[in-house]
Order: structure tokens, then sequence, then C-alpha cells
């Protein structure tokens, strides 16, 4: 089997779905690895990530300098 050549349109649907997906840390270096990877890896990651569901609910959080309980209310994020 020889090496396949993707079309520019591929190439462009590739590099935007690696561009979409958040990274961490969100540097150069994370956006090339992304870029790097094959249309179908990209797919898989970016399905995960879009399927992910973090319940929206309150959240505590404990400042230990000041022995203090902090309650955050999160509201639902909206993803288009």
């Amino acid at each position: 089997m020889g090496l396949v050549t993707e079309s520019n349109r591929v190439r462009a649907f590739r590099l935007r779905i690696a561009k979409d997906i958040p990274k961490f840390p969100n540097d150069r270096a994370s956006l090339q690895a992304l870029q790097s990877k094959s249309l179908r890896a990209l797919l898989i990651d970016y399905g995960n990530w879009k399927i992910r569901y973090i319940a929206p609910r309150a959240r505590a959080v404990v400042d230990e300098s000041r022995n203090t309980l902090y309650v955050l209310r999160i509201n639902a994020e909206k993803r288009t």
C-alpha cells in the first residue's frame, strides 16, 4: 500500500478540528501535536471532547491559607 495524499479540503478540515479541540497547555507545541495526528485519530479525540459532560452544580472550594470555604454556583456552559 502506498502513501495516500490528502486533498486540500480534507487537510483544512483536519487542521480545523485540531484547532477546535481544547489544549492543555494551550501553546504552539500542543497544537502541533494535534495537527500531526491522522484524521481518524483527531475525529476520535474530537468526539470524546464533544460528548463529555460536566454536570452543573455547586462546587466547594477551600482556601487553606485562610481556613475559608467558598461555594461556587456554576452555570451550564452552552456549546455550539
